[in-house]
């Protein structure tokens, strides 16, 4: 990471609250020279940097980047740590790691990122103390918008800020908020399709794929769950998952999504009728859950992915449970209770 001294001395202006013209009136210099000072067109005489320092109060070794490598390295082991709990599923691990860097470091806007994403999981996940939770990463991401000028991280937390007050049952903010999100239409996944040539445009298109199976998953999981639909319609819309992620990869090297066909064929069990069919839907999803834990990284060869590389961390873990583990969490429920005492079925929930 390249040290950036007008970046810093901009951050530590707007952390503070001042406009360019305040702060140039308070030291009795220009308007002109602030904005030079942060460009890094030119920068402050040697015997101003104490004052400035002071002001801000942090030292001259800090306003130079002096302990640049060794905050460099502190931030590299936390980043370290916080994705390999996640990878592992430790949600409130990762939680309390970013919070205790975000103590140390609170105008970092990479480290407020992270208290922002990991404060909305804790919210998600918790059983008590949700509104804790959100309400940090409403607040944490509102300072950040202030802070940065990147765009994706600016939209990014625009969506944690309006799913954390879903998540606080307030409607009326929440749609306010999302409100501020572009559509899809204005989203680099759409318009970048024509943007590259050769092996560019092929990683772009893949990516923008991945993009889009990820969001119909969603999507449609959604419509399902209105109460428009008898279990016979939600039946049919869950079989439009499986058979789009079949069209998508016709030689079944479905990596990732095998989880989201372990998930899938668990919810049409639900809705189905026939105990044998339910059966049937519940065996695949403990196999898909099988291939989704037995992955490692994995090449593509169906043609629309065709040498596409998935890496291990798209198989990051929402739980520290395996998907097999889930899987057998899952079938507990209430609705498969029919199913009790079936050979086929007791042999499902020993599988391992």
């Amino acid at each position: 990471m390249t040290y950036d001294f007008g970046e810093n001395l901009k951050n530590l202006r707007t952390q503070k609250g001042f406009t360019q013209e305040e702060l140039a009136e308070f030291w009795d210099v220009s308007k002109q020279s602030i904005s030079r000072w942060e460009n890094n067109v030119t920068y402050p005489d040697i015997t101003f940097l104490p004052t400035i320092a002071s002001f801000y109060d942090v030292t001259v070794d800090s306003l130079l980047g002096a302990d640049l490598e060794k905050v460099n390295s502190e931030l590299s082991e936390y980043y370290n740590k916080r994705q390999e709990a996640h990878f592992n599923g430790y949600v409130e691990e990762a939680f309390n790691l970013s919070q205790k860097i975000y103590a140390k470091f609170p105008n970092n806007k990479t480290v407020m990122h992270t208290v922002v994403m990991d404060s909305y999981l804790m919210g998600e996940k918790a059983d008590e103390n949700k509104d804790y939770y959100y309400e940090i990463s409403i607040s944490v991401a509102q300072r950040l918008i202030k802070l940065t000028d990147d765009i994706e991280m600016e939209c990014s937390s625009l969506s944690y800020i309006a799913r954390s007050y879903k998540g606080l049952n307030n409607k009326e903010k929440a749609e306010m908020w999302l409100k501020k999100l572009p559509s899809f239409w204005n989203c680099i996944e759409y318009v970048s399709t024509d943007f590259f040539e050769g092996d560019d445009r092929i990683d772009n298109v893949h990516n923008s794929l991945h993009t889009m199976i990820k969001w119909f998953y969603i999507t449609i999981l959604s419509y399902m769950k209105s109460e428009k639909f008898d279990d016979k319609e939600r039946l049919k819309i869950l079989n439009k998952v499986v058979e789009f992620i079949n069209l998508m990869f016709e030689k079944e090297d479905f990596g990732f999504y095998n989880r989201c066909l372990s998930d899938t064929y668990i919810d049409m069990a639900k809705y189905e009728e026939d105990q044998k069919l339910k059966i049937e839907y519940l065996e695949k999803a403990y196999n898909y859950a099988v291939k989704f834990d037995e992955l490692n990284e994995l090449t593509h060869t169906s043609i629309l992915f065709k040498n596409n590389k998935i890496s291990s961390l798209e198989f990051t873990k929402a739980t520290p449970l395996s998907q097999r583990e889930t899987f057998t969490e899952k079938i507990k429920d209430a609705q498969f209770s029919s199913l009790a005492g079936l050979p086929e079925f007791e042999n499902l929930k020993k599988a391992q």
